[in-house]
């Protein structure tokens, strides 16, 4: 399980988006997310493989296809 902070505005995760890693789906895992006051950042949670799971690792979310 990983947090992600996300790096666009505009829109936040609702449930199930994929997640990619370099152009390849990961598996369809987001678990939630949302706008996060404190850090004034989009935020999800969610599943990947452990070997990808490591700090500072970049991740793409697919949002509106």
């Amino acid at each position: 399980m990983v947090t992600l902070t996300l790096e666009f505005e505009g829109i936040d995760v609702s449930n199930d988006e994929a997640i990619l890693h370099e152009g390849a789906a990961v598996g369809y895992y987001i678990l939630s997310g949302g706008f996060a006051h404190h850090v004034v950042r989009s935020m999800a949670v969610g599943y990947v493989p452990a070997a990808l799971g490591a700090d500072g690792q970049r991740l793409e979310v697919e949002i509106l296809g």
